[in-house]
């Protein structure tokens, strides 16, 4: 595997265990979309499911392996907080929008374990 696989700090225990080996043909110069999602990692993937089930047409880019970025370096773990300290989220955000943007990454984070369920053997 090359790429930012072989540079990165972390290989995680998926890429390790489970490497991917599925390959996909570059896209040709014809190709058409209504929606182009830059990134296959946990977010880009979601995002291209999401879009392609509302019925756009979309073209999902990866420059590397897919999920072997951020995703695989944080072996696919999500938070519902915010990578700041709770006091700090209160004060810049008021509560009333801080527990209601923590609902949402809450609803996030469970639509991505329906999509795992549905697509592969989710842990």
């Amino acid at each position: 595997m090359r790429g930012s696989l072989e540079r990165s700090i972390t290989k995680s225990i998926w890429h390790r265990e489970y490497p991917n080996r599925q390959r996909f043909d570059r896209i040709n110069d014809n190709a058409e979309t209504d929606i182009l999602v830059i990134g296959a990692g946990i977010t880009g993937l979601t995002a291209a499911i999401e879009l392609a089930e509302r019925g756009h047409r979309v073209i999902l880019c990866e420059a590397e392996t897919i999920g072997a970025g951020t995703t695989a370096a944080s072996t696919g773990h999500l938070d519902a907080h915010p990578e700041t300290r709770a006091t700090d989220y209160l004060l810049k955000l008021g509560e009333t929008i801080a527990r209601q943007h923590t609902d949402l990454r809450l609803g996030a984070i469970d639509r991505i374990e329906n999509l795992a369920c549905q697509r592969c053997d989710f842990r």
